[in-house]
């Protein structure tokens, strides 16, 4: 043995003599030393391992080192052969581990719990939470049975006895009635519900904390309560974040969710519904909209943005909240580099990715106005009505129009006879000039050098109302024009005359005409010569909103050739679209013309070249809502260029022409220069005639076609007062997904690094026979045995209830995260929900109801130096409420809480802006105020409420003179208090009576000799106080909306109020007890 060796040897020798016989175990003392002191460079992730070594693995620890063969790292029951030993003991600074330059060191302790451990056999144990959900759990039995009111505290008394401790008394009904009531509804109980309580207690008393508890449970409060903090996971907002943060539809979602819980849907339909809620068969609309849980990532329109970076971030997004909220793990550290501490590789990172990535986004929003789709219509019950109706209307628009087609046939000859074979006059020879036109002409221009500034159309001016100017005098109508800026002018197609050269900047605009929408039928045709062909989409001609982030509007691009002509609010997932299949020749005059005929369908639009239809494929079929949605610009006809984007540079056009209805073919070639349209009239077949004169000369069949489009603009407009809130839609071919490298959204994408759907294969495998897509992934999450999914939820309602988690890292159940402190009843809880069909309300109900819970919260000294963090359980809950409780039970107390429920959210005071509000909306509870992500509500903020950009399942808890602050100065309590003050003061009729009174509804108890000795003293000092300044009780009295009765005496109002502002400031007021 060498010297080194001996010397270590000798040295844990000594210090280890306390450890003895005990045993060491791997999960719970040896594990977190190595977590948090190796596995960075000696853990899973691949990329940053040194050694080739793995002291997380079992085989690769025991294994000989390559570095040094013939050694090991770790040799069971053999310090002096380990090389882990002599290295963490080592004093040579090129030898010791942790090495110098990692900043870490092994203390003492940790040393010696390694060294024990190795002597005992270096045994290694999986992770608990990575371990199978037992089948069952046995409750142990205690020598305490008599203290037990249900399982949960079998399993806590008996920790408590391998400990040396007692439970804590029982509480007082009272102060646990309190307790459950902050708990399960997040407010105060009223006076009525303690009387009730306190009659149930004298006539019941074995049965009166069950009926409170199942009471509680049927209330709308306890689903509004429960729903808040889900929404903390779920990342909700009323903003998208980041630069303009503009609102968006959220709230139908969050009004699901309380549904769901008041409904006790089962957590395993709520997982779900949540995960693929849209790909269950025959889904319901609650179902769909579940599913914008995955749509709370944040967005940004900021000009300049890279939609495919934004996809990928928005993508990422919903796999760390899958992660956090339901698995419990850090996912985001395997989005650049295999996970350093948990076996989660960046393959399983995009394996996961890849459920999450198929729905039609690009990744941008366009405008606050616009909901980014795929997107969710939900119809109040009237407007569903209403619905049905315009639908009919459009179908029997859309019928009278085809039986037209069927029977004008006859009319046609007629016509054909006639129009096609006039008589001669006198003198003159057959055959004669028909002199047919083409109606519904809205603009011509001729780009001709003989034009003055704004180029006029050709065509007559529009039809309008008669105006006058200031002097009344008749203002002459003026036809379309267009403004051009700096014309280039060149030689156009035959004998056309001259075209302009637009630049891809500055196009030619009007805004007097061509103002369509979907439901109005259009044809766009001119001459064009494309002589750069960019490789990029640019547009040729648009009339749009927006900007390059994203317009909505009408358009006509090409790009390397390949022409695309769209109607669209939010492309891709919302607009039609057709796109040629072949290109169209560079440097070459092309006469191209877009006909839409209003349908709404990518088969109401076509495309032709030269006179002759182009073969196309369809590129969107889905379009809802308006397409003229005023976002940023005008939105005006303009040609070759677009705001923020590219225009059509060194394109050459010529002969623009509009019509207001969809030409027929036989008309697109008259534009084309095919053929005169007198000439195809005599030649042309019956079918390809025939539309010309419906489109053009039967009046019957043109005011049907008018009252169709009038049918289907009563549908836009009705549709675009429908609530839209942004959901899951799979796509019809999954979208690719591939192994980012470093998580660069740039990353190359090659057959080689591209995933398949599955998920991590250290939890269990993807169920056999489950569809490969988000539902299946749902399917894996709700299995009985998983791992985490029911672990993670039950230890959040545990959090909720007791005010720490079983686990206490609620956001991380891997191996840096803490160990349960009660693992058997964490198993045992979550094998009872799910045997109660994973029920919440079950749940709930248990912890309510178990001695665990009813103990007394007092602090003693014994638990105070062993146990201050209670995570023995020894006494019951105490923490501060949340920032939303204590709100909400200000406006309870006070008489101001709104019943009203669901809806848009609302703005609750500002003090920042100074921003009165809306009397109805101040004074709702906290779950329905407006938050918005980049300015979330400072009083919240304070009071620890995360700022919702990223999932939150564990707030903070702070304790700080700026909360004090607030509940003495925010508009919303001094006005609590004031409206308390009036209540009281109008009730009773002396001090003594009011401040008793005042203090019992804020904290459920009586005041004590010397709390009402203090607020004695302070309603004494402030009535002095504002008797000599009335002017200061006056202005005080009217801060907040809700003004004070005339009939009461301001001193003593204000007086009062100061009083029941130091009651709303105290302990008793803000802390659960």
């Amino acid at each position: 043995m060498t010297l080194r060796k001996l010397i270590v040897l000798l040295t844990f020798s000594a210090q280890s003599l306390e450890l003895g016989a005990n045993s060491v175990g791997y999960n719970t003392d040896v594990r977190p030393i190595l977590s948090d002191k190796c596995f960075l460079c000696h853990g899973p992730d691949k990329t940053n391992n040194k050694a080739g070594l793995r002291l997380d693995d079992e085989a690769s620890a025991y294994a000989a080192l390559k570095d040094t063969p013939g050694k090991h790292a770790i040799v069971p029951g053999s310090l002096e052969n380990s090389e882990v030993w002599l290295r963490i003991n080592s004093n040579d600074p090129d030898e010791v581990m942790p090495t110098p330059e990692s900043n870490l060191v092994l203390t003492d302790s940790e040393k010696e719990i390694i060294g024990a451990w190795i002597k005992q056999g270096a045994k290694y144990e999986p992770h608990w939470a990575f371990v199978p959900l037992p089948d069952e759990v046995s409750v142990p039995t205690t020598s305490s049975m008599d203290w037990p009111r249900n399982p949960i505290d079998n399993f806590v008394v008996a920790k408590l006895q391998a400990n040396d401790l007692k439970p804590s008394p029982e509480a007082d009904p009272l102060r646990w009635f309190r307790r459950v009531c902050f708990d399960l509804t997040g407010l105060p109980p009223t006076q009525a519900q303690l009387d009730t309580f306190q009659s149930d207690l004298k006539s019941s008393p074995a049965k009166a904390h069950e009926k409170a508890v199942d009471t509680l449970l049927t209330t709308i409060e306890y689903a509004e309560h429960m729903t808040l903090d889900w929404l903390d996971a779920a990342r909700y907002a009323d903003t998208w974040g980041y630069h303009s943060d503009m609102n968006f539809t959220a709230w139908p979602y969050r009004d699901w969710v309380v549904r769901a819980y008041q409904q006790d849907l089962p957590y395993k339909d709520f997982v779900t519904w949540n995960i693929a809620g849209d790909l269950l068969p025959d889904a319901t609309k609650d179902q769909k909209l579940a599913t914008a849980f995955n749509r709370f990532n944040r967005m940004t329109n900021e000009g300049g943005s890279d939609a495919l970076e934004f996809f990928v971030d928005g993508v990422s997004d919903r796999v760390h909240t899958m992660g956090t909220a339901f698995l419990g793990l850090t996912m985001e550290c395997s989005k650049c580099h295999d996970h350093k501490y948990d076996p989660i590789t960046a393959k399983d990172y995009y394996q996961l990715f890849s459920f999450f990535n198929s729905i039609n986004e690009n990744g941008l929003y366009i405008h606050g106005n616009i909901s980014p789709p795929p997107s969710l219509l939900l119809p109040t019950d009237a407007q569903e009505a209403e619905l049905k109706k315009r639908k009919q209307r459009v179908a029997a628009a859309q019928k009278k129009l085809a039986q037209l087609d069927k029977d004008l046939g006859s009319k046609f000859q007629e016509w054909k006879a006639t129009a096609l074979n006039p008589t001669p006059p006198k003198g003159e020879s057959p055959p004669v000039p028909l002199k047919l036109s083409l109606a519904d002409l809205s603009g011509h221009f001729d780009f001709d050098k003989d034009h003055k500034q704004p180029l006029e159309s050709r065509t007559p001016p529009p039809p309008g109302p008669v105006k006058k100017d200031k002097n009344n005098r008749l203002i002459k109508p003026k036809p379309p024009s267009l403004s051009l800026a700096d014309i280039h002018y060149t030689e156009g197609p035959k004998v056309h005359g001259s075209a302009i050269i637009l630049d891809g900047d500055r196009g030619a605009s009007t805004g007097n005409f061509f103002i369509k929408d979907r439901y109005t039928p259009f044809s766009v045709g001119l001459w064009m010569k494309d002589t750069l062909r960019e490789k990029r989409s640019v547009v040729i001609w648009q009339r749009a909103h927006g900007t390059e982030v994203g317009y909505n509007g009408i358009d006509l691009r090409t790009e390397n050739g390949f022409l695309t002509a769209r109607v669209f609010r939010h492309w891709p997932d919302n607009g039609i679209g057709i796109k040629t299949i072949a290109q169209i020749p560079k440097n070459e005059w092309h006469h191209v013309t877009v006909t839409y005929d209003a349908s709404s369908t990518a088969k109401g639009l076509a495309m032709y070249k030269n006179g002759l239809p182009l073969e196309t494929k369809i590129v969107g079929d889905k379009l809802y809502k308006s397409v003229n949605t005023r976002t940023y610009t005008a939105g005006n006809f303009t040609l070759g260029a677009i705001f923020r984007g590219p225009g059509f540079k060194g394109g050459h056009v010529d002969e623009l022409i509009t019509f207001d209805r969809a030409l027929t073919p036989l008309e697109v070639g008259h534009l084309a220069g095919l053929e005169d349209i007198d000439q195809s009239a005599r030649k042309a077949a019956d079918k390809d005639l025939y539309p010309y004169y419906l489109s053009n000369h039967n009046t019957d069949y043109r005011k049907a076609r008018d009252e169709y489009a009038a049918a289907q603009k009563a549908l836009v407009q009705l549709e675009d007062t429908f609530t839209e809130v942004p959901v899951m839609e799979e796509m019809d071919t999954p979208r690719p997904a591939y192994l980012l490298a470093r998580g660069e959204f740039t990353a190359e994408r090659t057959e080689e690094n591209k995933v398949t759907r599955d998920t991590p294969a250290f939890l269990l495998p993807f169920p056999k026979g489950a569809p490969r897509n988000r539902l299946g992934l749902a399917q894996w999450l709700t299995l009985p045995n998983h791992p985490l999914t029911t672990r993670v939820y039950i230890n959040r309602i545990w959090q909720q209830l007791i005010g720490n988690g079983l686990v206490g890292t609620t956001e991380n159940f891997g191996l840096q995260g803490d160990l349960p402190t009660h693992p058997e009843l964490l198993d045992w809880l979550c094998r009872d929900f799910i045997n109660h069909n994973w029920s919440t309300k079950h749940l709930v109900k248990q912890i309510a109801l178990s001695a665990t819970y009813r103990q007394d919260s007092v602090l003693t000294p014994e638990l105070q130096s062993l146990d201050i963090a209670n995570k023995l359980l020894a006494r019951g809950p105490s923490h501060r409420l949340t920032g939303e409780a204590i709100r909400d039970a200000a406006l309870l107390t006070s008489g101001l809480l709104s019943d009203k429920r669901g809806g848009p959210p609302v703005k609750p005071y500002d003090p920042v802006h100074n921003r009165k509000g809306n009397l109805d909306h101040v004074h709702r509870r906290s779950l329905y105020s407006y938050w918005r992500r980049t300015k979330p509500q400072n009083n919240m903020i304070i009071f620890d409420k995360p700022s919702l950009e990223v999932c939150s399942v564990q707030r903070s808890r702070t304790n700080s003179p700026a909360q004090a602050l607030v509940l003495l100065n925010d508009t919303q309590f001094v006005e609590t208090a004031r409206n308390l003050a009036a209540n009281m003061l109008q009730k009773h009729g002396d001090d003594a009576s009011r401040i008793k009174a005042a203090w019992k509804t804020v904290t459920s108890r009586e005041a004590t000799e010397k709390e009402l000795e203090l607020l004695t003293a302070i309603l004494a000092e402030q009535r002095n106080y504002f008797k000599a300044n009335p002017k200061e009780a006056e202005a005080f009295l009217k801060i907040g909306l809700k003004p004070l009765p005339k009939d009461l005496d301001p001193i003593e109002s204000a007086a009062l109020t100061v009083v029941c502002q130091a009651t709303y400031n105290t302990d008793a007021a803000v802390w659960k007890r």
